[in-house]
Order: C-alpha cells, then sequence, then structure tokens
C-alpha cells in the first residue's frame, strides 16, 4: 500500500508509481522471501526460471526457452487488451475502447479526424527470438529470409543500411532516438571544477565537423541533456558553445573563457583569425592557483566497441592538446570506464545514456544528493538553484509549468555543463516488407524500445 500525504508531481504520480508493475503475491511472495534470506537476494532474484509457473499478463507465454539460442511464445488467451482498439485524433484526442469487454476511456475530444488506429492482437499464432552472434549474423539471416525483424537495442550500423536497401523485399526505417553520448569531467577534482574550464572545452569541440565530415552523417550533434526528439519537453534554445565558429574562433573564444577564470600558459595559443589558421600552440597551462597543470586521463571506448565515441574521444584530445590542455586520451573497455566513474576515481570520461519519456534524469543525474560514490550525479555536480528547480520540478503536477521548469533545468545544465553534450546516432533497424505489416515505423527510439510491437504486427498472407 502506499499512503501519499500531498499532491504528487508529474515524475512521482503518473511517471512514476502509476507505471510500476503490479506482481501476483501468491507467486511472488515466497519466492521473494527466499531470496531476502540468501547472502546476495539481488542474485536470488535473477537465478529463479519461471518458465512454464509464473503468472504472465502479457500478450505472451513462453513455450520453450533454449538457453543462447531461442526463445518460442505463444499467444497468452487470457490476455486482457486484445482487441482494444487505441485511437490518435488529429487534434491530440485518444481513445481506448474494445466492444468486447465494454471497456472505453478517452481523453480530450474524441471526435473528428484520425491520425492512428492501433488494435491489439496478437496476430501471430507464434514468435520465435533467435540469438545471433553479431550484426553480420543476423543481416544475413533477415536477407536469406530466416528472420523477419533484427531487435537491437542499438539498431544496425550504417554500412548494413545501405547493404539491404539494395536488398529485395526488405524495408529500413530510421527513426529519432531519445538518448544522447556526452564527455564528462570529475567536477570533485581541481580545475574541472571550474565552469570556464569545461566551457572552454565544450566551444572547441566541433560536433558538427566530426558528425558530418569525418563520420559521413552517421551522427548528429547535440547540444542538450534533452534530446531534440523528444520534442515536447526539448529546448532548442540552450546555448550552444562554439556552434558555427571557425577552428581559430573557437580557440580564440576558449582561450578568452580560461583568462577570465584566471588561468595563463607559458606559451599562449596564437591563431590567425583571417586565415584560420593556428600560428602557435599552447603550452604549459597555468591554473589559477599558480600551478602547472598536470596531464589528465579522458577514458573513451574502445574503437571495437564504439567507433563512433572513440573517434569523438581522439578529436576532443587533439583540440584539447592544441591549446595546451595537457591530457591522454585512454580508450577503456566499457566496464572499467563505469567501474571508475560510479567510483569517482577518475578525471574525464565520455560515456552515452538511453532515456525515458519524462525527463526527470536532469533531476536524477546533476542532484547534489547523488553525489557520492554509487549515485546516478557521476560527475559531482553541485548547485543549490538547480537542486531546488529539480526538486520542483518532481513535484510539478501540471505538465504546462513542468515543461517551463524542464526548460529552464536544461537552460542551467547548459551553462554549468556538468555534461557536455556531444551527439547521438539515429536508430536504423530493417525488416522484410514481404512478410511483415507493421502498424506504425515512424516512432521515437525506434520499434525495437516497443520489443518489436509483437502484439500489433501483422504477418502476410
Amino acid at each position: 500500500k502506499y499512503f501519499l500525504t500531498e499532491l504528487p508531481g508529474l515524475a512521482q504520480w503518473q511517471y512514476g508509481l502509476l507505471q510500476a508493475y503490479i506482481l501476483p503475491k501468491a507467486y511472488w511472495g515466497p519466492i521473494v522471501d527466499k531470496a531476502l534470506k540468501a547472502a546476495d537476494p539481488v542474485k536470488e532474484l535473477l537465478a529463479h526460471d519461471p518458465l512454464g509457473s509464473e503468472p504472465v499478463a502479457g500478450p505472451w507465454v513462453v513455450q520453450r526457452w533454449e538457453k543462447g539460442a531461442f526463445i518460442t511464445h505463444l499467444p497468452n488467451k487470457y490476455y486482457a487488451f486484445k482487441g482494444d482498439a487505441n485511437t490518435f485524433y488529429k487534434n491530440g484526442a485518444f481513445m481506448i475502447e474494445n466492444k468486447k469487454t465494454g471497456v472505453k476511456w478517452t481523453t480530450g475530444d474524441a471526435k473528428g479526424d484520425v491520425k492512428l488506429q492501433v488494435v491489439e492482437g496478437p496476430y501471430v499464432d507464434q514468435l520465435r527470438f533467435r540469438i545471433l552472434q553479431n550484426q553480420n549474423a543476423a543481416v544475413l539471416s533477415l536477407m536469406k529470409g530466416e528472420v523477419d525483424f533484427i531487435l537491437n537495442s542499438l539498431g544496425l550500423q550504417r554500412g548494413f543500411q545501405e547493404q539491404l536497401k539494395k536488398t529485395p523485399n526488405i524495408a529500413t526505417i530510421e527513426n529519432s532516438v531519445n538518448g544522447f553520448r556526452y564527455m564528462g569531467f570529475n567536477l570533485g577534482r581541481y580545475p574541472f571544477g571550474i565552469k570556464e574550464f569545461r566551457q572552454a572545452v565544450a566551444t572547441l569541440i566541433d560536433r558538427e565537423y566530426i558528425t558530418e565530415r569525418v563520420l559521413q552523417g552517421v551522427a548528429f550533434a547535440q547540444y542538450s541533456v534533452v534530446p531534440p526528439g523528444n520534442a515536447y519537453w526539448f529546448n532548442s534554445d540552450v546555448k550552444m558553445w562554439g556552434k558555427g565558429m571557425t577552428r581559430s574562433q573557437r580557440i580564440t573564444e576558449a582561450v578568452k573563457l580560461l583568462k577570465s577564470a584566471g588561468f595563463s600558459w607559458e606559451v599562449e595559443p596564437q591563431v590567425d583569425l583571417e586565415k584560420d589558421k593556428v600560428l602557435k600552440r599552447g603550452k604549459v597551462l597555468i591554473m589559477p592557483d599558480g600551478k602547472k597543470m598536470p596531464s589528465f586521463e579522458f577514458m573513451v571506448m574502445t574503437a571495437g566497441y564504439d567507433p563512433l565515441r572513440y573517434t569523438f574521444g581522439l578529436n576532443i584530445g587533439t583540440w584539447m592538446q592544441e591549446i595546451g590542455i595537457p591530457c591522454e586520451v585512454v580508450p577503456s573497455e566499457f566496464n572499467v570506464v563505469l567501474s571508475k566513474t560510479d567510483e569517482r576515481d577518475y578525471d574525464a570520461f565520455l560515456l552515452g545514456w538511453s532515456l525515458s519519456l519524462y525527463p526527470d534524469h536532469m533531476h536524477w543525474f546533476f542532484h547534489s544528493s547523488q553525489a557520492p560514490a554509487g549515485g546516478f550525479n557521476s560527475t559531482q555536480y553541485v548547485n543549490p538553484e538547480f537542486d531546488k528547480l529539480s526538486e520542483s520540478f518532481l513535484a510539478e503536477p501540471d505538465l504546462v509549468k513542468a515543461r517551463e521548469k524542464a526548460f529552464k533545468m536544461q537552460e542551467m545544465l547548459a551553462e554549468d555543463l556538468p555534461y557536455i553534450v556531444l551527439f547521438d546516432t539515429p536508430l536504423i533497424e530493417a525488416y522484410r516488407s514481404d512478410r511483415l505489416e507493421f502498424p506504425y515505423t515512424k516512432v521515437l527510439s525506434g520499434i525495437q524500445y516497443f520489443g518489436g510491437l509483437t502484439s500489433t504486427v501483422k504477418v502476410k498472407k
């Protein structure tokens, strides 16, 4: 039972408790009680095998599971939402109606032109997930007709999209994503906690040059901690450090920012603005405390794990070194980066996030309560004004007011730069167009985000 003592905000209620999973106590109660007595309760729960015994509320029940090979599902004959007609109107209204069960619910003025209607299934008599080792194997299986859709949380690599476009009976789709890749500094270590230092680094980074010229359009530049694909919550007016500047203009502005915070050089960078040329590289950066800045480690993904983040990391390192910021780019394994950032044992890093629709991640990533080791605030950003605003945002029950606060939070974060947001990639997917018919394919974060739309997809006869 939950007892609310005051009006909850959208993040706490509509996008919080109301979206919590409700599990049958009769089944899970004894299992949880047993797990709580174990040395590692979480490990004990994850080791539980529910096959054939767990009550299921969704559209599918597991028929067979060959670990490492495939999982086969059959339709759940007790699925409560089968036959639900979900109607989206052009005026923004929405209606759910099931004439068989008598369920009907609307929000807004549910009349007029219909934008989309999706009727809940399932429409197929069996669903099989084949587990393949890599994208090469998955694409080959799709081309041979051995699978109908490739389910991958990161989507397909751009090269496969070009290959599949030329293959008959295969459709490729491309969607915006709700996430971002970013650079973070350990604000608890000097001089990374100096805002102007982070602003100078952000100014040096030519996102458009990397995404459009180096990566040939595989990725797109981003500047805000709320992605543009999440349109209602995205603030397009946040500060975009260095955007549109030439290389020499970026260096000039970065030097200006560093000087304003008390930095200096033994050899100051010099540029020719007219010819956009670097005349002299910066050497030996002196920090505001009068000491020479020591070299620091900048952890990036290995080229094998994520060539895009690796490429960004190398370029950022080069640009910092060009003005005398002494850094060493260190390609690192993903788990190593996670461990070090979680323990706050790092200088700088490059990681990424996939996000929920409601942007309460801004609170969890940047509120001071999350700054200690193990919390989500891995850069250890502390700003009492932001804390107050983010707490107010979590508690806000009005959608319009919540949006205004979310916009203000984005502006503050774009100014203070606890994260330097860099880029993301569109999510590319492919399916057999001669076999499958999806109710829609244009959706934030792609079809994969909704598990492949398995309860509404139809197989062509």
